[in-house]
């Protein structure tokens, strides 16, 4: 190689050698140096916590002076800690911003207050979906289904269904009940155009009350304390709402299927889930003894035709929370509606108490003569409710069971319980008769 060959040679490796340690200086350095500490990473925020009003109505009627409850941890349970508001003389009820400290919307439930249209004491524990600005018997049925596609909740636990979970589950519950397009979470029975969905609501909430106090009064006897009564009653009206839903889940009304029709089965239902429910059986275990057959026999047609009483009734009498004060022929129409639903309770409560102390009447088939006792009894009730006391007493002496020749009236501490709520019932069905009478007397047509 030439002197001048080896010269290019060696200025292009003093070229090449140059370009590396330019590179390794760009990348930080040689081995030998330390790495650079990376730039910190920032942690990702989370979105803040949105907080809106809730507010809606408790409507059967509408009901005043109802305990409602946010379930603010979305465990599906109202614990007693979350937030509480009392609804006012129509229903409303409204939790602030500053209440809903978890953000969006949540499940709600209600108890306790009065049913305006009837004056009536509300019966049972309603519930609705987050979302929803109704509150009602309807709703109710709608959480049911929820719940029944989920996991059992536990206290503390949060278990919220999807959005897409609960438009589902109104949607199938509005078809089956024959109220198909009606979004029952926001729709206000009382103010719709729409007389199926009041009709419905009022329907659906006779059959709720009337089975839960027949049932309650045959698991405990009729002679519980009130506090065992209320806790079995509570639990059982939730047992009732899921039997409703099942029998119209698997049958659902159209106008030749009335849901009177599935009193039989909604009664049997929730007399065979209350003999698994563990708050009925811990404070009344004799819940285990009772054959649901027997007991839908002695109270289905009495719930049966209280539900065909108010299903048939006018949008003007159910949602006459103004009219019964201001209208007389609202008043007395609204009175005998109540009066009839209540002498049908009457004669339930008298004829299961009745079974429950002689087993004989199970077997006794279509001839029982408790159907007879029912009917006469209601009847007797229905058109004389002053007398009542009389009623029972005379009917119940003319019942003889067969095979005994005896009726166990007045040694049975459950009829005799039985015999005076009653009294108590027919007396305070009296006095609205009375009123209902004067209005009509006073105030015109």
């Amino acid at each position: 190689m030439d002197k001048r060959s080896a010269k290019l040679a060696t200025l292009l490796k003093l070229s090449i050698a140059a370009g590396m340690v330019s590179t390794l200086a760009a990348c930080g350095g040689s081995d030998d140096g330390p790495a650079p500490t990376p730039a910190p990473t920032a942690a990702p925020t989370q979105p803040p916590v949105v907080a809106v009003a809730i507010s809606g109505k408790v409507v059967d009627g509408y009901v005043s002076g109802a305990t409602v409850t946010m379930d603010l941890n979305d465990d599906r349970i109202c614990s007693a800690t979350e937030p509480k508001v009392t609804t006012n003389s129509l229903g409303g009820y409204s939790f602030s911003a500053a209440a809903n400290t978890t953000g969006g919307t949540h499940m709600v439930c209600s108890s306790g207050g009065v049913d305006i249209s009837s004056g009536t004491a509300f019966v049972g524990e309603l519930k609705a979906p987050a979302g929803a600005t109704s509150l009602t018997p309807l709703t109710s049925l709608v959480q049911a289904a929820v719940d029944a596609s989920l996991p059992a909740p536990v206290v503390g636990t949060k278990s919220a269904p999807t959005a897409a979970a609960i438009t589902s589950a109104t949607t199938n519950v509005a078809n089956n009940l024959n109220l198909t397009g009606i979004n029952l979470i926001t729709a206000d029975p009382v103010t719709t155009s729409n007389p199926a969905l009041i009709q419905t609501t009022a329907a659906v909430q006779t059959m709720l009350a009337k089975t839960t106090t027949a049932v309650t009064g045959a698991v405990t006897g009729g002679t519980a304390t009130t506090a065992v009564n209320n806790t079995v009653s509570n639990a059982v009206f939730q047992n009732a709402i899921q039997s409703v839903l099942a029998a119209v889940t698997a049958t659902p009304v159209t106008p030749s299927l009335p849901l009177s029709n599935l009193s039989h089965v909604v009664v049997g239902g929730t007399v065979t889930r209350a003999a698994t429910n563990t708050t009925v059986t811990a404070a009344a275990p004799t819940v285990a003894t009772l054959s649901p057959s027997s007991v839908a026999q002695f109270i289905a047609p009495s719930v049966a035709s209280s539900v065909t009483s108010v299903a048939s009734a006018s949008q003007a009498v159910l949602a006459s929370s103004t009219a019964s004060a201001n209208n007389p022929a609202a008043a007395a129409a609204a009175s005998s509606l109540t009066l009839a639903q209540s002498a049908g309770l009457v004669s339930s409560l008298l004829t299961t108490a009745v079974a429950a102390a002689n087993p004989t009447f199970a077997t006794a088939g279509a001839t029982n003569p408790l159907t007879t006792l029912a009917a006469t009894v209601q009847s007797n009730l229905t058109t004389n409710p002053s007398n009542a006391v009389t009623a029972i007493n005379s009917q119940i002496a003319k019942t003889v069971p067969p095979n005994t020749g005896t009726l166990p009236t007045v040694s049975n501490a459950a009829a005799e319980a039985a015999k005076a709520a009653a009294a108590a019932e027919a007396a305070r069905l009296a006095a609205l008769a009375a009123a209902a009478a004067a209005a009509g007397a006073t105030g015109g047509t």
